[in-house]
């Protein structure tokens, strides 16, 4: 086990409570409570910093003021991810290190209720564009089959087009052919009735 031996039940009573906990801000208490009681009791600062254990939640959050705070969400919604730009336009008091400190260990786990907002906002975004692309692809995709279906009536009626302009063009040719024989016959059959 990691915890000395007279630690050890602090992992079961930390699962318990974190079980009990109604929501989860509650979780991120109960967290917050565990790393700062291992950080004073149990582990000292050297092992804390080895494992690098000072960037967790409530030690990142301590040294933002709300103000920053609302100035990382302005420039998170601004410039999404683009840490560098959020520290230009809105953190320059801020380093790079820790706007993606506030980032990965407070914002992406959802720890504040804005982070919770933004990213049900965003997930909902995420999904609404899904669906356009979706519908989208299905318009082209029908689209798509009403032109080739098209095209191929089109042929179909060249085609048929053809056939008539090829019976109508033979036509006349079976007409003087049947005419020649008409005459033939009238020969014939003259030639037959004068005999």
């Amino acid at each position: 086990p990691f915890l000395p031996p007279p630690h050890q039940g602090l992992c079961k009573e930390v699962t318990a409570k974190l079980n009990a906990a109604p929501n989860l801000n509650a979780r991120h208490a109960v967290m917050d409570a565990t790393v700062l009681e291992m950080d004073e009791n149990l582990l000292g600062p050297n092992l804390v910093k080895a494992l690098s254990m000072e960037s967790l939640g409530s030690k990142v959050k301590a040294s933002w003021t709300p103000v920053e705070e609302d100035a990382f969400v302005a420039g998170l919604r601004q410039h999404n991810r683009e840490f560098q730009s959020i520290q230009r336009d809105f953190l320059p008091e801020k380093s790079i290190a820790q706007i993606i400190d506030y980032y990965y260990n407070i914002w992406k786990i959802r720890y504040t209720d804005a982070s919770v907002q933004w990213h049900l906002e965003h997930w909902t975004l995420k999904e609404a564009r899904a669906a356009e692309e979706e519908a989208a692809a299905k318009q082209r995709t029908t689209k798509a089959a009403a032109a080739a279906a098209a095209a191929a009536a089109g042929t179909r009626q060249q085609q048929g087009g053809r056939c008539a302009q090829r019976q109508h063009t033979a036509q006349p040719h079976r007409g003087k052919a049947e005419e020649r024989a008409a005459k033939r016959e009238g020969v014939t059959g003259e030639g037959n009735g004068v005999m």
